[in-house]
This record gives C-alpha cells, structure tokens and sequence, in this order.
C-alpha cells in the first residue's frame, strides 16, 4: 500500500473534498440556530448601544424620532447577526443577503450620526463621530471576503465622518488652519481605505494558508489508507 501510494500522487477523496465546501455543522445546520443567538455577545452588545445612541436622540429630538430610529435598529441588528453566523458557518446563500443587511444598517447608524451632528451640541459631536470610527474598524477586521463590499459599505461611513470634519475644521479654524484640516480629513480617508485593503489581504492570505493545510492533512491521510 506504500509502494503505491509513493508511485502516484495521492488524491483527495470525494468526500473529503465535499467536507471542505461544506461548513462545520453543514448549510442545514446553519439555518438551525434556533433563538440562541439572541445571546451572542455581538448583539447584546449591539443593542445596548442601539439602546444608549436612541436615549440619545430622544434628548435631542424628542422620543417618537428616537423610537422611529430605536426599534427599526434593534430588529435590524438582530437580523443582521443571524445573517453573519449563518455567514460564518460556511452558508454560501446568505452572502449577498448579509452584505445588503450590513449596508443597511450601516446606514440607518449614519443616519443617527448626521442627527446628532445637525443639533450643534458638543457633546453629541462627539457622539455622532464615534459612530462612523465605530463601523470603520467593525467593518475593516469583519473579515469580508469581498474587497468590493468591504470598501462600500466602508464608504458609508466615511463620507459623514470626511463631512463631519470637515464642517468642524471650517466654522471653528481660521482659513489657514481649516486648509491644513481638510487636508487631514482626507488623507485619514485614504488610510482608512488602505488598511481595509491590508486587512482584506491579511485575511485572504489566512484562508488560503488554512485550505492548503487541510489539503495536506486529507492527502497524508489518504496516503495511510
């Protein structure tokens, strides 16, 4: 069995190669998460801070806006995490579902941040730029695998954030200093692009090396048959 097995390369077997295009628990098995993931930390903790940023607005803007922008964003975020662990489980028919959710609440987030922006209070200036450099870093380390999406809906975001400095740097500096600014605003731009690109890099490098890994396990494995 030896002989033969140094004579021809080893190849993997058909089952092994369906048990690399399935996830761990199976497509199936991913659409079974049943209500469990109600307690996943990332929505716990994604509803608490939907919950806070409403408060929020509701000091602003008064509670029916603050409910028009609360209870939309909790059932979209809930979606939104059963999406990504369905993603994560290896269910290749929700990607474009999950993509299209995540701008969506991304942009409803963006939403929140222009309001809190408009009211002119320094406090929610504040607020209404964290959100933005919140998303940006979810989004560049989510692990996406898809540049295109990543840097879109990573678009979302900074356009505000380039906006919100930019209304800051020109009606609190002088001339001279607002130019230095806007300069700045937009070189930040960039770098959030580019480590969103080396993040992507990073991460597609990390799954080729995994695949090839286990690539070489199934064939040493067949070669012992």
């Amino acid at each position: 069995m030896t002989t033969q097995s140094a004579a021809s390369p080893a190849q993997p077997s058909p089952q092994g190669q369906a048990a690399r295009r399935e996830p761990v628990d199976g497509a199936p098995g991913a659409r079974r998460l049943g209500w469990g993931f109600v307690w996943n930390t990332m929505f716990v903790l994604g509803a608490l801070m939907t919950l806070i940023v409403g408060l929020i607005l509701s000091h602003f803007l008064g509670v029916w806006p603050a409910l028009a922008w609360t209870v939309p964003g909790l059932g979209l975020m809930l979606a939104l995490i059963y999406y990504a662990m369905r993603d994560n489980e290896g269910d290749a028919s929700v990607g474009v579902h999950f993509a299209l959710l995540l701008s969506v609440v991304v942009a409803k987030w963006m939403v929140g941040a222009v309001a809190l922006w408009m009211t002119g209070n320094k406090a929610a200036w504040v607020t209404a730029i964290v959100i933005p450099i919140g998303w940006s870093i979810h989004i560049i380390f989510s692990g996406q695998r898809d540049l295109r999406i990543v840097l879109g809906v990573l678009s979302l975001c900074v356009v505000p954030l380039l906006g919100f400095m930019l209304s800051a740097a020109w009606s609190e500096f002088p001339t001279w200093v607002a130019l230095a600014a806007s300069v700045s605003a937009i070189a930040m731009v960039a770098s959030i692009a580019t480590s969103a690109w080396y993040s992507n890099q990073t991460f597609a490098k990390l799954r080729q090396a995994n695949s090839q890994a286990a690539a070489t396990k199934e064939r040493l494995e067949f070669a012992i048959q």
